[in-house]
C-alpha cells in the first residue's frame, strides 16, 4: 500500500507537513471520528495531535499546548458541540433558576418565545472547549478574571456551539520569571455561525 499523501497545511502561522488519512482510519480517536465533517479528511501533522479540515478551517482536538506553543495571532478552534434541553434545564435548576431558563410553558409566552440557556452554561461549555483544545495538561494554573463578557444571542435547546480563541498577547511577567501570561479573545458561535458570546480571558502559566 502506498504511503499517505503529504501536503502542506498552514498551522499557527507556519507551514507544517501533514499526512492525509481517510475518515475511519484505525488510529483515529473516537472524538475525532465523531466530529469529522462529511467528506473531510483527517490530517496528522508533525508535533500536532489531530487536525481535520472543514472548508478552509483547520481544527485542533485534544491538544495539550504548552506556554511556548502559544503565538500572538494564533486562532484556536474547537468544533461544534451540542447543547441539549436536558443539560440546559439541569444547569439552570441548580445554578441559574430564572423562569426563562427553567419554566418552558411560561418561556413560550415570554420575551424570547421559548426556553433559553443560561449564559453561564454557555461560558462553562466554552471553558471546556478551551481546555480540550489547548489547556489540558498545560502549565496553566489560574486566571485573574475575564473582561468584556457579552452575551449577544440566546442559546436554545438543540443548538450547537463552537469556540474560536485568538491569542492577543503573550508575555513573561516582568517581576516573576516563572510566570507566563496569555491574554486571548474567545468567540462562541452557534451552528448558524452567529456570534453568541464574546469575552476576553487571561490565563497564567507556571514556568518553573
Amino acid at each position: 500500500m502506498p504511503p499517505p499523501a503529504a501536503l502542506p497545511v498552514h498551522v499557527y502561522g507556519k507551514v507544517s507537513l501533514c499526512h492525509r488519512l481517510q475518515p475511519g482510519a484505525a488510529d483515529v480517536g473516537q472524538t475525532v471520528r465523531r466530529s469529522l465533517l462529511s467528506g473531510a479528511a483527517l490530517l496528522r501533522c508533525k508535533n500536532v495531535r489531530y487536525w481535520y479540515t472543514g472548508g478552509l478551517t483547520i481544527f485542533l482536538l485534544q491538544h495539550n499546548m504548552k506556554f511556548d506553543e502559544f503565538e500572538v495571532g494564533m486562532v484556536i478552534h474547537h468544533p461544534l458541540v451540542p447543547v441539549t434541553r436536558e443539560e440546559m434545564l439541569e444547569f439552570a435548576r441548580q445554578y441559574d433558576p430564572q423562569w426563562f431558563h427553567v419554566d418552558e410553558e411560561r418561556a413560550e409566552h415570554g420575551h424570547w418565545n421559548g426556553l433559553i440557556g443560561s449564559g453561564w452554561l454557555t461560558c462553562s461549555k466554552a471553558m471546556r472547549m478551551a481546555v480540550d483544545s489547548a489547556l489540558h495538561d498545560s502549565e496553566s494554573f489560574a486566571s485573574p478574571g475575564l473582561e468584556r463578557l457579552r452575551w449577544l444571542l440566546p442559546v436554545r435547546p438543540g443548538d450547537s456551539i463552537r469556540l474560536e480563541a485568538t491569542v492577543a498577547s503573550k508575555r513573561v511577567s516582568s517581576s516573576r520569571s516563572d510566570l507566563g501570561i496569555v491574554r486571548w479573545f474567545w468567540n462562541v458561535y452557534n451552528q448558524h455561525d452567529e456570534l453568541v458570546v464574546e469575552l476576553e480571558a487571561t490565563s497564567m502559566f507556571d514556568l518553573k
